[in-house]
């Protein structure tokens, strides 16, 4: 019965990862439209490149197991965008503001993202390989 609870405990976590980097992949394009720095918008070009892969990743893990990514929103991830919007709706365009807020925003998103996946190391011990190399790649980019 633990062996089915560790497996329902991995499933549930992968599809709370995938269902942050699905609602991600929605945000960064706008931030990155509203940063003024160029280096920002580098940085986060690099997120969302680091999360398509993620998403791609997720999926090839999902298949190897033999399981349906699920649908659905993470809780956590929906409140760091509606902070993203807040901020966005909030700060004066063009303003050492925004673009300060714009920063710490995405670094909370990463933080939270490796969390995520760090999270997964004790419950998906029957899958070292692809959990551990999405972690470390998950951890190379913060801002």
């Amino acid at each position: 019965m633990e062996k089915n609870d560790d497996r329902a405990a991995f499933i549930q976590s992968l599809n709370n990862i995938y269902s942050a980097e699905l609602q991600v992949v929605s945000i960064l394009p706008k931030l990155k439209d509203a940063a003024g720095p160029a280096d920002v918008k580098i940085a986060i070009d690099e997120h969302i490149i680091q999360t398509g892969y993620n998403i791609h990743q997720l999926k090839q893990i999902f298949h190897s197991i033999g399981e349906k990514a699920g649908q659905g929103k993470c809780d956590v991830m929906e409140l760091l965008i509606d902070e993203a919007d807040k901020l966005l709706n909030e700060t004066p365009a063009d303003s050492t503001i925004r673009d300060e807020a714009i920063i710490e925003v995405v670094q909370k998103i990463a933080r939270y993202e490796a969390s995520a996946y760090k999270e997964l190391i004790p419950t998906g011990h029957s899958f070292p390989d692809a959990k551990e190399q999405t972690v470390d790649e998950n951890n190379s980019y913060l801002i």
